[in-house]
């Protein structure tokens, strides 16, 4: 799988494995229905760098925001017999994780409805790969914009110090000024750790 491939339903299986080996990764729960078109979407965004596990219901979804505490959910509105707003509205009320919908064509209602309920963004199928990496990281940096407290929030990651109210970078100790468009390149590296960027 690569960017720019189309994922759909006429795809055969690909084997996913299972477990807490995405420590480390950005991670990111599949809510989704098991099957092959699950396994290549899993398959691909793992391929990508992210830590990915899989929920097929309500109560699967829940378990894993409980015990592993994903940094997004992207949910497929067909899940489960089309169940898929039930287990929005419940992510959100459990959680402020961002929620990324995937819709079938000609469903606006529903994804209007999800986004009243609390989801980030949505996506229609059929999935192009880089365009859900890129939803995906778009949906976590605004995460991490929404959630600054106060100016002196800051984001550390090795030598660089990241003020993202006063959007300022302190390299060891000293302020270096970015352009727009660098600084929000440096932010999604930081904040995206662990999977490739591309233009």
């Amino acid at each position: 799988m690569v960017p720019g491939q189309m994922l759909d339903r006429t795809q055969g299986p690909v084997v996913v494995s299972a477990g807490l080996e995405s420590q480390g990764h950005p991670r990111i729960l599949l809510v989704e229905d098991p099957g092959p078109m699950r396994n290549a979407l899993a398959d691909a965004l793992r391929a990508k760098g992210y830590g990915i596990e899989c929920a097929g219901s309500e109560g699967e979804a829940v378990d894993w925001l409980i015990t592993w505490n994903p940094e997004l959910v992207l949910l497929d509105l067909s899940v489960h017999d089309g169940l898929g707003m039930t287990i929005c509205r419940r992510v959100h009320v459990q959680s402020d994780v961002p929620i990324v919908l995937v819709a079938q064509p000609g469903c606006e209602a529903q994804v209007l409805m999800g986004l009243e309920i609390g989801a980030t963004d949505y996506m229609v199928r059929p999935l192009d790969l880089g365009v859900v990496a890129l939803r995906i990281g778009t949906a976590m940096a605004q995460t991490v914009r929404h959630t600054v407290p106060n100016s002196e929030h800051a984001l550390v990651a090795g030598p660089l110090r990241i003020n993202v109210a006063t959007r300022t970078i302190v390299v060891r100790g000293q302020d270096v000024h970015f352009p727009r468009k660098e600084y929000d390149l440096v932010l999604a590296l930081v904040t995206q750790r662990g999977h490739i960027r591309t233009r």
